[in-house]
């Protein structure tokens, strides 16, 4: 049957870094590290009887679970949405299985893949020890690419929130200030002022109530609705979307699609 220390002169001579675990179990467990590296570091142990075991271990503490594990797509607990992930990133490695365990308020994440003794080759040995490696490897890759996305996320809140208050504002500021000319326009749209009213020449009429944007983007709120059949002026097309101008000097952008000409 094959001992440690053939695995050890096995793991040695395929360049990888190996020592002796400490305490009690140093007899019987050696730590695998990749060459000139710290991490992840694998431990090899003897297993269920005629078995070895290749393990790695990756504790997450309670806060980087809850402020990295905890995302507003997610529909289970942290703990349970990173034991899911551990497990579909092991399927992805021959013979590597998943699994979590609580450890106080921390959550411990384990790689494991078992090798039998009899028949044991060093080739075998390396196969199974670079599987777990990988699988360690791709376990960080995913634990920090997790924090970059719900930052990314994050920023992308804040700038989406910061737009929201800016259109709001506008809004508000449309609200109390001078009421429109023409009052078939309940709301100005929000955009800039026109040169003058003298300027404005009816061009089209409006067949429908026509919501109207600052922005020619849909995905922000409209600013104003404009009534069925007030009379405006096209100033500028994009696609689909237009922008008017209405009698009282406000402009805005509207589906080009409710107007008809004159």
């Amino acid at each position: 049957m094959t001992e440690l220390r053939t695995l050890r002169q096995w793991m040695e001579a395929l360049g990888l870094q190996v020592s002796t675990g400490t305490g009690a179990s140093a007899p019987e467990e050696l730590w695998v590290t990749p060459p000139h590296d710290a991490e992840p570091r694998l431990v090899i142990r003897a297993g269920e009887p005629g078995t070895f075991e290749i393990v790695y271990e990756r504790r997450v503490s309670a806060s980087n679970l809850d402020a990295e594990w905890r995302a507003p797509w997610d529909t289970d607990p942290p703990a349970a949405t990173l034991s899911q992930a551990a497990r579909q990133l092991a399927g992805g490695y021959p013979l590597v299985e998943a699994d979590t365990s609580p450890d106080g308020d921390d959550v411990v994440v384990r790689l494991r893949a078992p090798v039998l003794a009899d028949g044991l080759t060093g080739q075998g040995l390396g196969l199974t020890v670079s599987s777990v490696l990988k699988a360690a490897q791709s376990l960080q890759l995913l634990i920090a690419g997790r924090a970059e996305q719900l930052a990314a996320w994050t920023d992308y809140q804040g700038s989406l929130d910061q737009h929201r208050q800016e259109q709001r504002a506008l809004v508000d500021q449309m609200k109390s200030g001078p009421p429109p000319a023409d009052a078939t326009v309940p709301v100005a749209a929000a955009s800039a002022a026109s040169p003058g009213a003298a300027a404005w020449a009816p061009t089209h009429t409006l067949r429908r109530p026509a919501p109207a944007w600052a922005q020619p983007d849909a995905a922000l709120a409209a600013v104003a609705t404009i009534e069925q059949r007030t009379q405006v002026q096209v100033l500028e097309r994009y696609g689909d979307w237009t922008r008017v101008l209405c009698s009282n000097g406000w402009s805005g952008w509207i589906d080009g699609r409710d107007l008809k000409a004159r």
